[in-house]
């Protein structure tokens, strides 16, 4: 399994777990799912799986020119997920 694909079924969990406690959204932050991750300066690989896992409805709440930093915050709307 590719790291990729290791901080997308992070984000799946972090989607079913709010979809149970009936969560219209969540916003996930960078520099949280790198922390829980244990990664080790790999922030551009958990910006490009965060940026994935967006749909058309999902927006960013903060962002860089880069949209590769440890300050992105993405709103996931989970009726589509």
């Amino acid at each position: 399994m590719t790291y990729t694909e290791m901080v997308r079924q992070h984000i799946t969990t972090k989607f079913l777990k709010a979809k149970e406690q009936k969560q219209k959204y969540i916003d996930l932050h960078t520099k949280d799912i790198h922390q829980e991750m244990g990664f080790d300066n790999r922030y551009p690989i958990v910006c490009n799986a965060m940026q994935q896992m967006m749909t058309r409805q999902d927006m960013y709440l903060s962002e860089t020119d880069s949209r590769q930093s440890s300050s992105i915050t993405i709103r996931y709307y989970l009726d589509e997920k």
